[in-house]
């Protein structure tokens, strides 16, 4: 079963806007326990409404019920100017997260409103966006739902003016406008479908027929949602319309080759992985066996993080070439692997926020073997202690700091009356203390753990170089999944990189970093800082802005994978060292 997901599937700039207002709102309202609202859902999802309301954000139906002093947050759709003046007489704080496509359509109603025109407007009645418009356009004015409504109107003297719902069909906006042209011939027509509708709704047609089934996934009271299943059904091909994956009959989806996935604007990117991934999960009863064997395989080395174990191990390796340490032990690679995979495991175990918002298979898997990798992590962190000691004072110093951090990392330390209780809670400090952690247990476990009566020198510079080397790869693996993440932090309330500065941003930042150690590897080769090599280490930056272009095609539909290409790069760069010092030295 070959699985396609449309490009644009997910939120919309709308929504995602909406969105990051109200999360911000909340995060610093909550810190002064002042209340915070929507007018109305904030978006048309149940489980993002769950989310919301598990963080104390209600939401109101009508102005009375605004409390004098409460944050009340305008959602996408906008509200009627009469609305607005009843909350501002309720006393309420408005917070204005109408969608700026909206906001345009509002501003030609009142426009063409304010000169005496009659507005027609293409949209579903009752629709919040609709009425919203009705308030604008005043009492001479009508809503046309489908094709022939417009005998319905009657006969209008004066000027007209046509706009649309932002989130309307294309084809009924055609159909509709053309028969409001061949009865009011002196209509001004606008097309006021937003930009991304259309092109989310040009590429579901576009995956209808190339798909032998598609999938929905929305809310149920979405409109655009609604649109992409109504284009799906026009297609003529079978189409499921679902609010979550386990609403889904997998069995009946397994007799299709082609499944074609898309979303509407409220859908977070998590329930889409988490949609995938039951596919996935229910398609590798029916694979050949050689290939579900290698599947099972890539699945089992990413859950139980034996392959992030190894790539740590593949780091330290790196390491001690570059220090040009001899015979060194193999307890460095040990520990570093060792090291990585009781923290990742220990605080994936013991982070109650990340529930099905985030990596949803490796989660699952260890949910269902809770205990036993509860106990794998700690035997593990001991085993990091000893093999530490047995390299020496400093460098058990060194692992026993590192695990003392990591361990602290998810752990609830200051009162609850306090912003900041954990170290996790500090903005970007994910980024910032993974990066640390890698690079410590193998920079410094090496350099400070290594013993010769006389050992080989090692200058500050390649010290810094090895440091800040392995720490950009590093730093390019953890914004590589801030982007991935980037719905699911939204939602937990994580300020990551991609969250604060969005994704665009994060993609750049990633390609600078990628040509810096690219030239970093060049030059300390150039300089005789470490062996000629040097030279072939930017086949990892090619590598790693290959898997970057893969992520923004989205060509990648099972986190497994994805995560066995993103962590490859450091066994590559460990195999490139490797065959470097036989054929090159």
């Amino acid at each position: 079963m070959k699985i396609k997901i449309a490009y644009l599937s997910g939120f919309c700039m709308g929504v995602r806007r909406a969105t990051d207002i109200v999360y911000a709102l909340a995060k610093n309202l909550h810190k002064k326990n002042k209340k915070i609202v929507t007018y109305g859902p904030l978006i048309h999802n149940p489980r993002v409404l769950e989310e919301l309301k598990s963080k104390g954000i209600g939401s109101i139906s009508k102005p009375e019920d605004a409390d004098p002093g409460t944050t009340v947050v305008i959602r996408a759709h906008g509200i009627p100017p009469d609305t607005r003046e009843k909350l501002i007489s309720a006393k309420a704080l408005i917070c204005d997260a109408t969608c700026p496509d909206v906001l345009k359509v509002q501003s030609l109603v009142k426009k063409y409103a304010n000169k005496g025109y009659t507005i027609i407007i293409i949209g579903d009645n009752g629709h919040a966006e609709v009425t919203g418009l009705l308030g604008f356009a005043g009492s001479k004015s009508f809503v046309v739902n489908k094709p022939g409504e417009i005998n319905n109107i009657p006969d209008i003297a004066g000027d007209i003016a046509v706009v649309c719902q932002t989130t309307q069909s294309s084809d009924l906006f055609e159909a509709v406008s053309s028969e409001i042209k061949n009865r009011f011939p002196h209509a001004a027509i606008y097309n006021t479908i937003c930009k991304s509708t259309e092109k989310r709704q040009e590429e579901t047609r576009k995956l209808a027929k190339e798909a032998d089934v598609m999938i929905v996934l929305g809310g149920k009271n979405s409109a655009n949602t609604q649109r992409l299943y109504e284009i799906c059904i026009n297609e003529k091909k079978p189409a499921y319309y679902i609010e979550n994956a386990d609403e889904l009959n997998v069995d009946e989806i397994l007799k299709y080759r082609t499944v074609g996935i898309t979303a509407g604007a409220s859908t977070p990117n998590w329930m889409i992985k988490n949609l995938v991934h039951e596919l996935k999960k229910a398609n590798r009863k029916n694979r050949l066996k050689l290939l579900l064997n290698i599947e099972n395989i890539i699945y089992f080395i990413v859950r139980t993080n034996i392959l992030i174990a190894v790539s740590a191990a593949a780091l330290s390796y790196i390491c001690t070439k570059f220090f040009k340490l001899h015979n060194p032990s193999i307890l460095y690679p040990l520990t570093a692997g060792l090291y990585i995979f009781s923290m990742h495991t220990f605080n994936r175990l013991f982070d109650n926020t990340l529930g099905e918002l985030k990596d949803s298979s490796r989660i699952g898997f260890m949910e269902s073997h809770h205990e036993e990798f509860k106990a794998l992590s700690i035997i593990a962190m001991f085993a990091v202690l000893i093999c530490s000691l047995i390299l020496g004072f400093f460098a058990f110093i060194i692992a026993f700091i590192a695990c003392i951090a990591g361990i602290s990392y998810g752990t609830k330390l200051l009162p609850k009356t306090w912003a900041v209780r954990r170290l996790k809670d500090i903005p970007m400090s994910k980024n910032i203390l993974v990066t640390l952690a890698w690079a410590s247990i193998t920079v410094f476990l090496p350099l400070f753990g290594y013993k010769e009566v006389s050992p080989p020198p090692i200058s500050p510079l390649l010290v810094a170089f090895t440091f800040t080397y392995i720490s950009i790869l590093i730093f390019i693996r953890c914004l590589t999944y801030d982007m991935v993440e980037i719905h699911a932090d939204r939602i937990i309330g994580k300020e990551s990189l991609a969250v604060l500065k969005g994704k665009s941003f994060t993609k750049k930042t990633i390609a600078v970093m990628i040509l810096i150690s690219a030239l970093m590897s060049v030059s300390a080769s150039y300089f005789k800082v470490i062996p000629s090599y040097g030279y072939m280490l930017p086949v990892v930056s090619v590598y790693s802005l290959f898997y970057l272009y893969l992520y923004h095609k989205r060509h990648f539909s099972q986190e497994a994978v994805f995560d066995l290409i993103v962590d490859s790069k450091f066994i590559l760069a460990g195999l490139i060292v490797y065959l470097g010092l036989k054929f090159i030295g």
